[in-house]
């Protein structure tokens, strides 16, 4: 060992003073895994998606169906307020518009109505009163109208008594009454007066024990044969606010009877008396075409009521 070197050994010196450096920390220390979620599956991306476009339309199916709602509420109120625009053009009229033609030269007439709308109108005035004569054989006053309601009731609107020659049958007044209203309007009742016609008279009577207000019916016989009536409708349009129908009417004896070229032929077996026509064929049809100028033409004139059209009055053209 040389002279003047030291034989201790250079141990390195810890200053104590100072904390001892530790090993370097990482930034992001790796996470142990936790029990927990060990063995948590991954989520289902396709089950994701499914759920949202359910869920897109199930808010589109709401939608639509709020949509709808609304969208048939305003069909029904657009439909409600063209029928209100119907009826106060026409008290719910059906009028026939005619199809132009087809080079569009043809006038529309907006005021036609259809055969079948004023076959229903006048109806209920059509009937036999006697025998072979209906309302146009008539003048059209209170006796007339009077005929017209009994012939347009039912038939348990008539008591049926049984008894010939004195009082057979009996009619409420209040019944008949009410179709008289129906039929002529509702500003005046029928009078409580006699009424007749041919072989039937209705006697008013009151003051009756246990019997409310009604007509009795007396009836007695009648018959005849060799013609026939026909009442078939001409034309029908609506002017000046009221509905006019044109009817063909006449009463003619049946070709055969005699030597009259204005006579309805019939099929030979057919009886002597056709009947009473108030829907066209083509034996009337042919015989108003030879007779065009012969024919009587009446006009039935309906004005508004409360609620429906009612005859105002008859003219003979």
């Amino acid at each position: 060992m040389e002279q003047g070197a030291s034989n201790t050994v250079n141990t390195p010196v810890v200053d104590m003073s100072t904390p001892q450096a530790s090993s370097p920390v990482e930034a992001n220390p790796p996470v142990k895994d936790n029990a927990v979620f060990t063995n948590k599956p991954k989520k289902n991306k396709g089950m994701i998606l499914g759920m949202v476009l359910l869920g897109f339309l199930a808010v589109g199916g709401i939608g639509f169906g709020v949509w709808a709602m609304m969208d048939g509420n305003a069909q029904k109120e657009q439909l409600n307020s063209q029928i209100s625009v119907l009826k106060e053009q026409n008290d719910k009229l059906a009028v026939q518009q005619l199809s132009p033609s087809e080079n569009n030269s043809e006038v529309v007439d907006t005021n036609k109505i259809s055969n079948s709308f004023a076959r229903n109108l006048i109806d209920p005035y059509l009937g036999e009163f006697t025998y072979i004569n209906d309302i146009f054989d008539h003048d059209f006053n209170e006796n007339t109208k009077f005929f017209i309601a009994y012939k347009s009731l039912s038939d348990t609107d008539v008591s049926e008594l049984g008894v010939s020659g004195d009082v057979s049958a009996y009619i409420p007044y209040y019944v008949i009454n009410r179709r008289y209203k129906y039929l002529f309007g509702n500003d005046k009742d029928l009078p409580k007066e006699q009424f007749e016609d041919g072989y039937i008279n209705f006697v008013y009577a009151n003051q009756e024990v246990g019997v409310a207000d009604r007509f009795n019916m007396k009836r007695s016989g009648g018959g005849g044969t060799g013609s026939t009536l026909f009442s078939v409708i001409k034309d029908a349009y609506y002017e000046n606010g009221k509905i006019v129908v044109e009817v063909y009417h006449d009463r003619v004896v049946i070709c055969g009877i005699n030597d009259s070229s204005y006579c309805l032929d019939v099929d030979d077996d057919k009886p002597r008396y056709a009947g009473y026509y108030t829907v066209s064929n083509p034996q009337i049809e042919q015989l108003i075409l030879n007779n065009e100028d012969r024919v009587p033409v009446y006009k039935m004139i309906f004005s508004e009521g409360d609620s429906h059209y009612v005859l105002d009055s008859i003219e003979k053209e």
